[in-house]
């Protein structure tokens, strides 16, 4: 069969040379119509070969962002400032903490602050060379990910309570960001999902947490649909606990509103758990 193979590749049946046909696939579609179960498996198997190199050429191209000498500039900006950022988070024990061998420095608290504002508001609105969508996808080539998980992972137990309130300052900073990061971005949206038990612990104490979560399944119904009843019970529970405080915390809300709905679509399973836990928690 083999040799018989080759003989047909040696003089195909049809000539490649005519219009049209001058590429390895027409003689692959040739070789199929060959009424040979052997032939027709072996020719199948080359013309997939053949069109899979077109088809990871098109995915690779899919994921490549070209950017034009102004957009560059700005990604190099983003990168220095996100850098710039992670240098603050990893050196806070040096400026956020007073003991007997530093003190608190606010000028730190000020250049972090600055970097967070300028970062949140070119994902919101962008610039003049860039959609928010590309800055947030510019950010995601970034460190700011790495970032942001060290933040959310720092136990304030490691360091004096007359720090924690610069902590938790910062935190929240960064959540903020974070939250304009995933905004409307279903990529960002998906690594953000993948370490929210990380950050669970944050809700109680960090509104701009609670903010980050809703953002996290806003509008993306394949991540509102992996919402657990033990998360919305979380939040069924720090709804009551502002409740019985006489505080209103909108953002715990707001959480509830955007899994329950996604795109102007009704997400049932979320609508249910969510109705499930107000009911249970409605004084009688």
């Amino acid at each position: 069969v083999n040799e018989k193979f080759l003989r047909i590749i040696d003089v195909p049946a049809i000539k490649l040379s005519y219009p049209g046909i001058r590429n390895p696939a027409a003689m692959c579609i040739d070789l199929i119509m060959y009424d040979h179960p052997q032939m027709f498996a072996q020719g199948l198997q080359l013309l997939f070969a053949e069109c899979c190199h077109t088809t990871d050429l098109f995915e690779d191209l899919h994921k490549m962002e070209i950017l034009t000498s102004a957009q560059q500039e700005v990604f190099q900006n983003i990168k220095d400032d996100v850098a710039a950022l992670g240098k603050l988070l990893y050196s806070f024990e040096n400026w956020g903490v007073e003991d007997a061998f530093s003190g608190d420095d606010p000028e730190h608290m000020i250049k972090l602050q600055k970097i967070v504002t300028k970062l949140r508001n070119l994902a919101t609105v962008g610039d003049s060379n860039s959609t928010p969508l590309e800055i947030q996808k510019m950010m995601h080539e970034t460190e700011f990910f790495s970032h942001f998980m060290y933040a959310v992972m720092i136990d304030k137990t490691d360091y004096p309570t007359s720090s924690h309130p610069v902590l938790a300052k910062v935190t929240g900073l960064v959540c903020s960001c974070a939250s304009r990061f995933v905004s409307a971005n279903k990529k960002n949206q998906e690594l953000m999902f993948s370490v929210i038990d990380q950050a669970l612990w944050l809700l109680d104490d960090q509104p701009d947490m609670a903010l980050l979560f809703m953002s996290i399944f806003d509008g993306n119904k394949e991540l509102c649909e992996q919402v657990t009843t033990d998360l919305v019970d979380r939040f069924g529970g720090l709804i009551e606990r502002e409740r019985r405080a006489g505080r209103f915390s909108p953002w715990f809300l707001q959480f509830c509103i955007a899994i329950t709905v996604a795109h102007g679509k009704a997400v049932i399973r979320n609508q249910v758990m969510v109705v499930d836990m107000i009911s249970k928690r409605t004084p009688a």
